[in-house]
């Protein structure tokens, strides 16, 4: 219902076609540009956000701030549009979604849905307009540009590459230059935009869930950062203001006076050089493991176009119906080991380079500090740790063969500048119940405000009484939705590092 026509509901040469108009929105150009450019943007306004929660001493959902990032900078370059999560249309969205999940679950969903979702025929009909209105607005930009002399796709105000391809809003404007139909164009423009939106702010939720629940992973992001090589580097995300052209004289101002700080010094900021997989293995294990256990598509459905064999020798028939849960197979022991259910990323990398390095580290730290330069390097290079490689018939979450999804090192590449940014920049906190040691009820602390110093609970006037009490972390689920958001969302409270 929700996505029509789009490249997720179809097949042939429709599905080609769509693929084929998106292919260069995700090409290496457009992700360094996003990198580069977009994403300190960006990020700036979160850290915006996790300040004023931070400095009110108030919780914080997760889930909604990394959607907000996620639908902004999504809106912004896919579609040139100010697109905030909290509007009416992702609600609908939302809803909608709920309901087609229910309907898998549910055989008698035609009788209760009318009960239970009365609301449904009218959220169905807010999400067709929107796309119709991100179709009828690019629509209008367009023939404002032509009507005064202007190119109708224009270069990204953000972006200094002199290709159109890196342009805010150039996957509707592709979308458009291939295909006639506005429905169907909407159609697959709000298929994109779930894709792009829901997928990658659900996943950071459960990765930073799980960082909360595995506090020693933080050091360990930390420590890979302050590996990173001196390569040249962006100005930082806090601070983006564009610097004057060339052809205009600038008078320096003078240097800001130097506070006094207990935050130790920051590592450079990412830039699509340092971002990649072997500067930061361990945080993209982190990410991958944090997919193998929660995958924002939680299962998969296909029906076959004609008679075939599956790669394992298995003969379908025409129209057979095919379903695999990648929930499921990432907690697999005959794929992941005894082991599935924990979440360990080291599973992600060399763990014979891993186990030897941190022996070598540890007898060179008792007594060969002395050690020449030069030596210590080579052996650093010989130790480097690499990611290990899984197979998409393993790990389904991004499909494979020609079905692979054409967003996944976008995604990955915004989800490891996230992780890493923030654990730079924050220290989280996850809310939970607490209860009595004696046996009472107790209370929550969700919604309420955090005292840091006295282990993130304000005592008030009840301080002894709260030495009796135990913070309860309850195991996190997700709602009924066709990808995997987190019921109740994420409430944390959150800091500064390295501030008190």
């Amino acid at each position: 219902m929700t996505t029509g026509n789009g490249i997720i509901n179809v097949d042939g040469p429709l599905w080609k076609a769509q693929r084929k108009a998106a292919l260069r929105f995700f090409s290496n150009n457009s992700l360094k540009t996003l990198v580069d450019e977009h994403l300190p943007i960006f990020f700036n306004e979160t850290i915006s956000q996790l300040d004023k929660a931070a400095a009110e001493k108030r919780s914080i959902d997760l889930e909604a701030v990394f959607m907000d990032f996620t639908t902004r900078l999504m809106g912004k370059l896919a579609y040139d549009i100010d697109m905030k999560s909290s509007s009416t249309f992702f609600q609908s969205f939302d809803l909608a979604s709920g309901a087609i999940g229910e309907r898998f679950q549910n055989p008698l969903w035609k009788f209760t849905e009318p009960l239970f979702s009365p609301n449904l025929r009218q959220a169905l009909s807010e999400v067709k307009d929107f796309g119709a209105s991100i179709v009828g607005t690019t629509l209008k930009k367009r023939e404002y540009r032509l009507l005064h002399g202007q190119p109708s796709v224009p270069k990204t105000a953000l972006s200094t590459s002199t290709t159109t391809t890196n342009a805010d809003g150039y996957l509707i404007n592709a979308l458009i230059d291939n295909f006639e139909d506005p429905r169907l164009i909407a159609d697959s423009a709000l298929n994109f935009l779930s894709a792009g939106r829901d997928t990658t702010a659900q996943a950071l939720t459960w990765t930073f869930y799980l960082l909360m629940r595995h506090p020693t992973t933080t050091s360990k992001i930390l420590l890979e950062q302050s590996n990173l090589s001196n390569s040249p580097h962006p100005p930082n995300p806090s601070n983006t203001t564009p610097k004057p052209s060339s052809s205009t004289p600038s008078t320096p101002s003078p240097p800001a006076p130097t506070l006094p700080t207990k935050k130790p010094p920051l590592p450079p900021p990412l830039t699509s050089l340092t971002i990649q997989p072997p500067n930061l293995p361990y945080t993209y294990s982190i990410f991958y493991e944090s997919l193998r256990l929660h995958p924002p598509v939680p299962f998969e459905i296909k029906q076959s176009s004609r008679a075939t064999i599956l790669p394992d020798g298995t003969s379908l028939p025409k129209n057979a119906v095919v379903v695999w849960c990648p929930w499921a197979m990432g907690r697999s022991y005959e794929i992941w080991g005894k082991d599935a259910g924990e979440f360990r990323p080291e599973r992600w990398l060399d763990e014979e380079v891993l186990n030897k390095k941190d022996g070598e580290d540890k007898e060179e730290g008792e007594g060969k500090e002395d050690e020449e330069d030069e030596g210590k390097d080579k052996k650093d290079e010989k130790k480097k740790i690499k990611l290990i490689p899984h197979s998409a018939y393993e790990f389904s979450v991004f499909n494979g063969g020609s079905r692979s999804c054409m967003g996944k090192k976008m995604a990955e590449l915004q989800a490891v500048y996230m992780i890493s940014c923030l654990v730079r920049e924050f220290e989280f906190e996850e809310i939970g119940e607490e209860v009595d040691l004696d046996g009472g009820e107790g209370g929550t602390v969700d919604g309420g405000k955090c005292d840091w110093e006295n282990g993130g609970k304000d005592d008030g006037e009840n301080g002894e009484k709260d030495d009796m009490r135990k913070k309860i972390l309850k195991e996190r689920i997700s709602r009924n939705s066709l990808t995997l958001p987190m019921e109740g969302g994420l409430p944390c409270f959150v800091r500064r590092r390295g501030r008190v």
